[in-house]
């Protein structure tokens, strides 16, 4: 069966259940003339809800018909939208790959990204790690952070590529100089272990200033017992200790304050 045929089906039977529910509503009303006023209220405001529902059922079949009408025309940024719908609503991951194929193909970046997380989770296709560095090499070299730093992780565990720790610092660096807070933490990771304390302090205050608690631990463990500047490392350690987000770094960073008070 056709995805939209199969999509009109769906949407028209959920319609028409909404339809009988309203239906059922208006025969309560009925069949109990002597009802409270309150109860009254009660189903008028379920009807309501009701036709809401219908309301909302065409509007979205609307847009996916739309959708289908420009993207079989070539239209990218329909395709990619399709391909959104489909992963993330409809749950049809064949589909969603289709869509977002035929706008990667066409250079779209998002969907290049998209492209390439398909294939690195396997979801509606075969799971292969060499397709995943085709796409995600697309979108990063047209500037995708995200698709800099999917790329760096591939190079830096030796998946669907050669290793190569270069390489992959290469992209990380890409993507946070764009801002990417994960890739940025990474870094902070890879020269804190390279005993590159000026690079770590770098990165990772770049990640703590967006927020990161991970990072403003990291930064008050580097300024404790690297640097010995406590008055850095107590700021960083209570910033961190001030975030809920996380709760096994903020655990560590209440010891940490209490350890340095004593």
């Amino acid at each position: 069966m056709p995805q939209s045929t199969k999509i009109i089906r769906i949407c028209a039977a959920l319609i028409v259940i909404c339809f009988v529910i309203t239906l059922q509503a208006c025969d309560r009303n009925s069949d109990h003339p002597s009802k409270s006023k309150d109860g009254k209220k009660t189903d008028a405001l379920n009807t309501k809800k009701v036709e809401r529902e219908i309301r909302i059922i065409l509007i979205k079949l609307t847009i996916i018909t739309k959708l289908k009408l420009a993207a079989k025309r070539g239209d990218v940024e329909a395709q990619f939208k399709l391909g959104l719908i489909y992963g993330g609503l409809l749950f049809e991951d064949v589909e969603a790959v289709k869509w977002f194929r035929k706008a990667a193909e066409q250079g779209h970046m998002e969907s290049q990204v998209m492209l390439g997380y398909q294939y690195l989770t396997g979801k509606g296709l075969l799971e292969d790690n060499t397709e995943a560095v085709k796409w995600f090499t697309k979108a990063a070299e047209q500037g995708s952070a995200d698709a800099q730093y999917a790329l760096g992780d591939r190079y830096m565990r030796g998946e669907g590529v050669a290793q190569d720790k270069a390489e992959a610092v290469k992209w990380y660096r890409k993507a946070a100089e764009q801002g990417h807070l994960r890739s940025q933490t990474t870094l902070g990771a890879i020269y804190i272990k390279a005993k590159d304390e000026t690079e770590a302090v770098t990165w990772y205050r770049k990640a703590a200033e967006q927020g990161s608690a991970e990072a403003q631990y990291n930064l008050g463990t580097i300024f404790r017992d690297i640097v010995r500047d406590e008055d850095e490392a107590m700021k960083w350690f209570t910033k961190a200790a001030e975030q809920r987000g996380n709760s096994i770094i903020n655990r560590r960073a209440i010891q940490a304050l209490e350890n340095m008070k004593k």
